[in-house]
């Protein structure tokens, strides 16, 4: 994170920034000792310009190339699907390894389906029963399957 701009640059390499909550116009970001002001509202999550972009140029976020712009783009200036269209970078899977090794099962050998239900129904409330209503009538559901 930038220090005193609510901003999320991982890479050297980003040109792209996050904003990671809603920043308006004028203000004041700082990134890699150098600062700039942004020239219109960036809601939280979207994505700005940290430099100067003329059309053709590439866009890298996280490390990686993510797109190219279609316009100039200003520093500061939002991104948009009017200015920037998606780009990647060639992939290889290159000529390693091709096995798969299988992990242990040897901790499931006595388990039975019900086993693994009756975990999950204990487990579901305390990970996501608070943010799903409909979890709590799924979890009843369960319930049922393992009492006939």
């Amino acid at each position: 994170m930038q220090k005193h701009t609510p901003s999320l640059k991982i890479s050297e390499k980003d040109n792209l920034l996050v904003a990671l909550k809603d920043l308006m116009p004028g203000k004041q970001v700082i990134t890699d000792n150098e600062s700039f002001n942004l020239t219109e509202k960036i809601p939280a999550k979207h994505k700005f310009a940290g430099q100067n972009f003329s059309a053709g140029d590439l866009a890298y976020m996280y490390g990686v190339l993510v797109g190219e712009a279609t316009c100039p783009i200003q520093v500061g200036d939002r991104i948009t699907i009017e200015n920037l269209i998606h780009r990647s970078a060639e992939f290889s899977a290159g000529k390693g390894s091709k096995s798969w090794t299988s992990p242990s099962t040897k901790k499931w050998k006595n388990k039975t389906f019900m086993d693994i239900i009756e975990v999950m129904v204990r487990l579901e409330p305390l990970i996501i029963g608070w943010l799903c209503p409909w979890s709590f009538a799924k979890m009843e559901i369960l319930k049922s399957l393992k009492d006939p």
